[in-house]
């Protein structure tokens, strides 16, 4: 075996983590529907696509660790086939379950079976970098939860290292009161959890004034 194989052996070996992220399709009329007053069905699907494709590549940044993208709704959508193509070192699976905690807790019961640590994004917070997974991956190590605190008082990323489905029942998605609810769901489990910094996701209209930091978004600020 030569020396290069070796290490690629050794790198396969060490991934005890895996980042996940959650994706519908977009489907005009179906994504960013609290942007709608001030975009299209149409434009708003396609800064889903361009918000969707810039977070996986974020993940792929973090190059120690497999990648796995969740679809939701027409998995075999045009746009999910183009980015088999596109990126084929990810693993593309289908997300089940009737909500989106449902969804969750499938996923990371099914992941924690196979992987010690399994972290979740989802497609609308583009400032999520590798220096921030870092972060994630290393406070898994002395907690079992680990939240990425959204500006509207969600989550942007989620990782667990054992997971119980009270995480994710009774939480009021979509609402400024999922990052306190879970807060919640966490402490009576009696588990340890650790919050990173507050990042800001793409969901409401003035959410795309923080896009101007990300030049390959800068059209998007027209409609500020």
């Amino acid at each position: 075996m030569t020396e290069k194989n070796v290490n690629a052996f050794r790198v396969i070996r060490c991934k005890k983590t895996v980042l996940v992220q959650f994706a519908k399709a977009p489907v005009p009329g179906a994504v960013k529907t609290r942007l709608l007053n001030l975009l299209s069905a149409e434009q708003a699907a396609e800064l889903h696509c361009q918000l969707t494709r810039h977070c996986l590549q974020n993940l792929l940044s973090c190059q120690r660790y497999p990648v796995q993208l969740w679809a939701a709704g027409e998995v075999n959508h045009l746009f999910f086939k183009t980015l088999k193509e596109q990126f084929s070192e990810v693993v593309f699976a289908q997300q089940h379950g009737s909500d989106l905690g449902g969804r969750m807790a499938a996923m990371f019961d099914e992941l924690l079976s196979s992987y010690e640590r399994v972290l979740l994004i989802g497609s609308d917070c583009p400032f999520i970098t590798a220096a921030y997974l870092e972060k994630a991956i290393a406070a898994l190590k002395h907690n079992d939860v680990v939240l990425g605190p959204a500006a509207d008082g969600g989550y942007v990323l989620i990782g667990l290292r054992r997971v119980n489905s009270d995480l994710f029942d009774g939480i009021k998605w979509g609402s400024e009161q999922v990052l306190q609810q879970t807060r919640e769901a966490i402490n009576a489990l009696g588990w340890q959890f650790c919050e990173l910094d507050v990042q800001s996701d793409i969901d409401r209209p003035e959410d795309l004034a923080t896009l101007s930091a990300l030049p390959e978004f800068k059209p998007w600020l027209s409609f500020c």
